[in-house]
């Protein structure tokens, strides 16, 4: 590989220059290298027998050291000149010369590098060295081999110790102690196959386990999912089912204050304003100075006529003479022997009517018919349950105060608009009486 910067070719210096394989610094062969002739190569290839003491005095960094040497060999540069070179010894290329076509040189260089791999291959140092570092590893052999000196002579002053005081029966029996350790070191030896066979198997087993272990741990994660997503569904079960039980209880509460309920009294509310009976809000006769509305008045009537109709269905009671039609605020009462209708409904447009004095007879019968019937049920009343009386009595569309003996007509012709009033009021309260002993004696609750 050219270097930058080459010299022309014609300024060349043959002198083949080689690195250090320690410092890295070029160096200059001595003139006296001269190619090597067979037997000269065969010589220097024969091994060198390094004392072990080499070997284990050193020190763990020259070992490194040393290995670095070795490596930094396989990549040889070479200066020829201005010319580099690169050489790869010991995986059997040849060295390759790039910008020079001297074979001399070439010649030259190649005989000098198989020089230093026999060199190499023979010694624990790679070669070539320079002076200075050459130096530093003979110091370092020189020390090596004062050390392999020492300890061959204590070595040496102890065994000579030690012969002197064995005797036979010492050197069979270490002989026998070094046959049964050599024996022991074989039962090892197997014992460390069988070992690492088994370490082996373990290992396969090893692996069986381990994807295995990754199998199960992937079931472990689903499993772990279909929890939580149960555990979520389970939760979201859990809150239906507390709101289903709240809701239960709810029901059941409201269904216990339905079955005390009364469907008569959650129905009709019978009450009073002022000088006015009222049922379910609405005021029942007039004044003059308060003229109730006879849309108001009328629809009363249709409440008044819907609840006397239903407590006598409850009680099975049939009137005589009369039939209840109601009917909201056209409610009216049909006389059951010549199937007439009683209208219990006025209006405005009756005032001016032509025919008002016929329709105000038919108003006052339907309201006595009303009576007749209200009659009846409090008859039918007071025989089921002896200790009850209405509080005030009725007899042909009158009504009687048993506390100031007055009486009060049903009838709105020929009576004052006060006296009327207060007979509804008083038919009111009749009817309120009959409502709440009917609801006493027939539980008719929503629950039925």
């Amino acid at each position: 590989m050219a270097a930058a910067n080459v010299e022309p070719l014609h300024a060349r210096n043959t002198t083949a220059n080689f690195v250090c394989q320690r410092c890295s610094q070029p160096l200059k062969l001595h003139s006296s290298f001269s190619p090597l002739d067979e037997q000269t190569a065969s010589e220097l290839s024969k091994p060198v027998l390094v004392p072990p003491a080499l070997y284990q005095s050193c020190a763990a960094s020259d070992f490194h050291s040393c290995r670095h040497w070795v490596l930094m060999f396989q990549r040889t540069m070479v200066q020829i000149g201005w010319t580099y070179l690169i050489g790869y010894g010991d995986n059997g290329q040849e060295f390759m010369m790039v910008g020079l076509e001297n074979r001399e040189i070439s010649h030259n260089v190649r005989w000098c590098a198989n020089l230093f791999d026999l060199l190499t291959d023979t010694s624990t140092v790679d070669h070539p060295l320079c002076e200075e570092c050459t130096d530093f590893v003979l110091d370092q052999m020189d020390a090596q081999l004062r050390a392999a000196d020492d300890d061959r002579h204590q070595y040496k002053k102890f065994l000579e110790k030690y012969t002197e005081t064995l005797t036979d029966k010492d050197i069979e029996n270490i002989s026998e102690e070094l046959k049964q350790l050599q024996e022991q070191e074989l039962q090892l030896i197997r014992e460390l196959e069988a070992g690492e066979k088994r370490s082996a198997e373990l290992n396969v087993q090893i692996s069986e386990k381990k994807e295995e272990l990754k199998k199960l741990e992937e079931k472990d994660r689903t499993l772990w999912s279909k929890r939580t997503e149960g555990s979520y569904h389970l939760t979201k079960a859990k809150d239906q089912l507390r709101s289903m039980e709240d809701q239960i209880k709810f029901i059941h509460n409201h269904n216990e204050k339905l079955e005390k309920t009364n469907a008569f009294n959650a129905t009709f509310h019978i009450w009073h304003n002022g000088h006015f009976g009222t049922i379910n809000g609405f005021r029942l006769g007039r004044l003059d100075h308060c003229p109730v509305e006879w849309d108001e008045i009328n629809a009363a009537w249709g409440q008044a006529v819907l609840l006397l109709h239903s407590l006598a269905k409850r009680m099975g009671l049939e009137f005589k003479r009369y039939r209840l039609v109601p009917h909201g605020s056209l409610s009216y009462i049909e006389a059951l022997e010549n199937k007439k209708e009683y209208p219990l409904t006025r209006g405005r447009g009756h005032d001016n009517h032509v025919n008002f004095v016929v329709y105000l007879c038919r108003f006052d019968n339907a309201m006595v018919a009303y009576l007749d019937c209200l009659e009846q049920f409090k008859t039918a009343v007071e025989e089921k349950d002896k200790n009850i009386r209405l509080p005030y009595k009725m007899d042909k569309g009158r009504i009687e105060d048993p506390q100031t003996r007055s009486v009060h007509s049903i009838k709105a012709q020929l009576n004052s608009l006060e006296g009327w009033t207060k007979a509804l009021k008083y038919m009111l309260t009749n009817l309120k009486w009959g409502l709440a002993w009917v609801s006493s004696h027939y539980p008719d609750n929503f629950s039925h």
